[in-house]
């Protein structure tokens, strides 16, 4: 530490200067914890996952993932993104249309599913040969109540 005053010889302020090195193991050990957490926070398909978002990719071989499971009751986040051509995403019986996914950009919606049940999303663009096969299904079930 250093007691010199600054700006001058008279009294004032006192500049404390404190240098605390950060030892090696301690930066091998933060780099490792990063190493490890970083690809548990990979899901299938190489997209980063959030417990809040579910990421759900469009190409023209299909919808990936082709099944979502929700819960009544409970807002979704969706991350939509396409990776080829422009598609869209409709679900049938909740009002969720997204008329335009362009390729590399993602578009995030939230909904929150009323009931129970199964129900259908598909591709409302023309996105080539392969556009019978944009299809999925989004299962909600019902709200757990809690147990007495």
């Amino acid at each position: 530490m250093s007691g010199r005053p600054i700006g001058g010889t008279g009294g004032g302020i006192r500049r404390i200067a404190a240098r605390v090195p950060l030892p090696e193991w301690a930066a091998i050990v933060i780099a490792a914890v990063a190493l490890a957490i970083g690809p548990a926070a990979v899901l299938g398909y190489g997209r980063w996952a959030s417990r809040d978002v579910i990421t759900i990719r469009a190409l023209q071989s299909g919808y990936e993932p082709k099944t979502v499971y929700l819960t009544a009751g409970v807002p979704a986040h969706f991350r939509l993104i396409s990776e080829d051509v422009t598609h869209g995403f409709a679900v049938d019986g909740l009002d969720v249309r997204v008329d335009d996914l362009l390729p590399g950009h993602a578009v995030d919606i939230t909904f929150t599913p009323r009931e129970a049940g199964t129900y259908d999303f598909t591709c409302t663009r023309y996105c080539g040969t392969n556009h019978g096969l944009m299809f999925g299904q989004i299962i909600v079930r019902p709200t757990q109540l809690p147990q007495r």
